[in-house]
């Protein structure tokens, strides 16, 4: 079954299942600075899933629509990736 990217955050920032899982959760995201393009923050830095952002670290903020892929850095696991345009 496929979620929408809030869902899946959401999933993991409440949902008591996951509370082991969290530390090895990754999220990459598009980050123009950097010469990779990439960006990698790790799920517990986050600390607010709004409707259509997320804030991290030192209340830095992301739009949902930059983020590009969540998995577990430890198993590779994808939990959600962005469609391909």
């Amino acid at each position: 079954m496929k979620y929408a990217l809030r869902e899946v955050l959401s999933k993991f920032k409440w949902d008591s299942r996951f509370r082991g899982k969290r530390s090895n959760i990754e999220i990459i995201i598009l980050d123009r600075l950097v010469s990779e393009g990439k960006k990698i923050i790790r799920f517990p830095d986050v600390k607010e899933v709004g409707s259509s952002y997320i804030i991290y670290g030192e209340n830095k903020w992301i739009p949902l629509h930059r983020i590009l892929e969540i998995k577990d850095s430890r198993s590779g696991v994808v939990y959600w990736k962005k469609k391909e345009p």
